[in-house]
């Protein structure tokens, strides 16, 4: 499968209606964003535009009824977005993300303990 292309904060919202709710006409997305976002219609379309040029959306059907389908799955782009984030912060190593977040965040002796778990695991 292709590599996952950047997507950005606004985008990842569309994305997060989409992969919730399946293919949706731009209306619908419109509607989905209406209580939580204030785009109006023409700013969901250009979003939806830029992801389809991303290969990140898929149009189908014809264009006046038109649903757009993601490409990937969430789980992928969330995979992609941590990537991206270790190359760029952490010259890609996760251990010394891992270390400043360690000695930065407070937790609890249950976190630590789940922390640990999922180390031995790996």
């Amino acid at each position: 499968m292709a590599e996952v292309p950047r997507i950005s904060e606004s985008e990842w919202i569309v994305m997060e209606v989409l992969w919730s709710k399946g293919a949706l006409s731009a209306a619908d997305v419109v509607d989905a964003l209406s209580e939580s976002q204030t785009w109006g219609p023409k700013t969901v379309k250009t979003f939806l535009f830029r992801l389809v040029h991303k290969g990140v959306l898929q149009p189908i059907g014809p264009r006046l009824d038109r649903r757009y389908l993601p490409v990937f799955a969430r789980e992928q782009c969330l995979q992609a977005e941590n990537q991206s984030f270790l190359d760029r912060l952490y010259g890609g190593s996760a251990k010394p993300m891992l270390a400043t977040f360690l000695r930065n965040e407070r937790l609890s002796a249950e976190d630590i303990a789940e922390l640990k778990a999922l180390l031995d695991r790996r």
